[in-house]
């Protein structure tokens, strides 16, 4: 009775898991695809650019320095923006710089994206082994370490690609009221795969002092 329980509570997290994982990459695809409008668009028009940008008052955030009209009111309500979608003229410099930048952009961008589907593989393969009852088995603590790399290589990605964007986007704007953020990526994923390194370091040192008592019997 025990096995088939323990199966059972496996397969329902791994189920669990793959959901969330499946609904978390359908919150981002609305994102995704109005980034690939804007990109089509920009394709299209050589003399535009889109550019999302993350900002903040300067004077701090009790700081107002826009408005909007309520329509149920007819007032008029200050508000400050957080971010924003910004499409500017290109100019020639725009044109010709950024190019070696721009394409570590893109690279990174691929890397993110072979990471989101390499995870769930991993994941697959280390809930089937679980549910054979292989706890101790190394390659299921190699599951885990590849899964705890790509986390954290999918955090150091993210970073970086939110870092070139930032330091591309104050060299060409600059506004009165409000300073360009740097737009950092969830340090969840960050803990996340220091805990799933850390859990297959564990089950790591359980397996060889599984294999000793082999031995020793």
């Amino acid at each position: 009775m025990g096995k088939p329980r323990i199966t059972l509570r496996l397969t329902t997290l791994a189920v669990l898991a793959v959901a969330a994982y499946v609904f978390m990459i359908l919150l981002s695809m609305g994102d995704l695809w109005e980034g690939f409008k804007l990109g089509m668009e920009d394709g299209q028009d050589k003399a535009h650019e889109t550019h999302f940008v993350y900002l903040k008052a300067k004077e701090g955030i009790t700081h107002y320095p826009d408005s909007l009209v309520n329509l149920v009111s007819g007032n008029t309500l200050p508000i400050s923006y957080d971010q924003g979608v910004l499409r500017a003229p290109l100019t020639e410099t725009d044109q010709q710089g950024f190019t070696w930048i721009k394409l570590l952009e893109k690279i990174l961008a691929f890397v993110v994206l072979l990471i989101m589907v390499y995870i769930p593989i991993r994941f697959f393969r280390l809930m089937r082994a679980l549910s054979r009852e292989s706890i101790f088995d190394r390659r299921n603590i190699k599951h885990m370490r590849c899964i705890g790399i790509a986390l954290l290589i999918f955090y150091v990605s993210g970073q970086a690609m939110s870092l070139i964007d930032y330091l591309t986007l104050k060299q060409q704007f600059q506004f009165a009221a409000y300073q360009l953020e740097w737009d950092q990526t969830d340090p969840l994923v960050l803990l996340l795969g220091f805990v799933v390194l850390l859990f297959a370091d564990v089950l790591g040192r359980g397996s060889s002092i599984k294999e000793e008592q082999d031995l020793t019997i």
